[in-house]
C-alpha cells in the first residue's frame, strides 16, 4: 500500500544556495514562491558564523517574523575536539524588527548546541 501511495505523490526538487535563496537573479525565487516579506518563520538547519550571513534569508521575512538560526561561537571559544566542518555554537531566535534588521528575542535562552558549518553553494566551486 505505501509504494501505491508514493507513485502518486508528485516530487519537486529545488538546486540552491540555503543561505541566499534569492540567488543572483529575482527570478530565483519564482518556483518556490517567495517574495521578499512573505515568509512568518524561518529554521535555519545549518549553523552560520554571524548573523550578517543571515541577511538573505532575513528579507524573506515579514516584519515581527522570526528566525531560529544556530550562531558559531567565536574560534577562541571552539572546544578542541570539534571537528573540521562543525562548530560550537548558540541556537539563537530572531524577530524581524519594523527597520528590516534582525533583532534577538529577548528571552532567548543560549541553548548550547554543536552543528555542521554552513558554507555558500559558490564558496564549494
Amino acid at each position: 500500500r505505501a509504494r501505491q501511495v508514493l507513485r502518486s505523490v508528485g516530487v519537486q526538487v529545488h538546486v540552491g544556495d540555503a543561505l541566499d535563496p534569492v540567488g543572483s537573479s529575482a527570478s530565483a525565487n519564482d518556483p518556490l514562491g517567495l517574495a521578499p516579506g512573505s515568509v512568518d518563520a524561518i529554521n535555519v538547519g545549518l549553523a552560520v558564523s554571524g548573523t550578517e550571513a543571515l541577511t538573505p534569508l532575513a528579507q524573506l521575512l515579514r516584519k515581527g517574523g522570526r528566525l531560529v538560526a544556530p550562531l558559531c561561537r567565536p574560534a577562541a571559544e571552539q572546544p578542541p575536539d570539534i571537528p573540521t566542518g562543525k562548530c560550537a555554537a548558540w541556537l539563537e531566535v530572531f524577530e524581524k524588527g519594523i527597520d528590516g534588521s534582525l533583532q534577538r528575542e529577548p528571552q532567548d535562552p543560549d541553548i548550547a548546541v554543536k552543528f555542521i558549518v554552513a558554507h555558500h553553494a559558490a564558496a564549494g566551486l
